[in-house]
């Protein structure tokens, strides 16, 4: 549905802008959703089956530090992109923004995993959770844990 939704975006003009923003909306909503759904429903498939949960165990680690990882991605992109940065943006292809989306997200990947290696929380969740709550809480793992995963 979002091809549909693309064509129409294209050839929305004057004339027929109101039809067309119709289309485009209902497009937009139910390829999205329908997207949404796909991508749900695929990860609870493959997670019914052994050899994809040791697979898809990373991911736990970095949706574990989601806030975290949104601002690590956040930081990395606009350092790349933005003019403070590289200056990068609308110079890029769509080859170069999926490799770099890629090598990102699986840093990411080994980054969380080792951060979990020794702590409980992600450092923003941890920050949060303090705030939050108003107290302090540990957040390295006792020895015994550490040594175990």
């Amino acid at each position: 549905m979002s091809v549909v939704k693309f064509i129409f975006k294209i050839q929305m003009g004057a004339d027929f802008y109101s039809f067309y923003t119709v289309i485009h909306t209902g497009a937009g909503f139910f390829g999205d959703m329908g997207l949404c759904l796909f991508f749900m429903t695929s990860i609870v498939l493959l997670y019914q089956n052994r050899k994809w949960i040791l697979r898809l165990k990373p991911l736990a680690y970095t949706g574990r530090m989601a806030l975290s990882n949104y601002l690590f991605q956040s930081i990395v992109c606009t350092t790349i992109f933005y003019s403070y940065g590289l200056g990068l943006y609308g110079k890029v292809g769509a080859a170069f923004g999926l490799v770099l989306t890629v090598v990102i997200f699986v840093i990411q990947i080994f980054i969380s995993q080792y951060w979990f290696k020794h702590f409980r929380f992600g450092p923003v969740e941890w920050l949060w959770r303090c705030l939050t709550y108003g107290k302090f809480f540990g957040i390295k793992l006792p020895k015994t844990q550490e040594n175990e995963k």
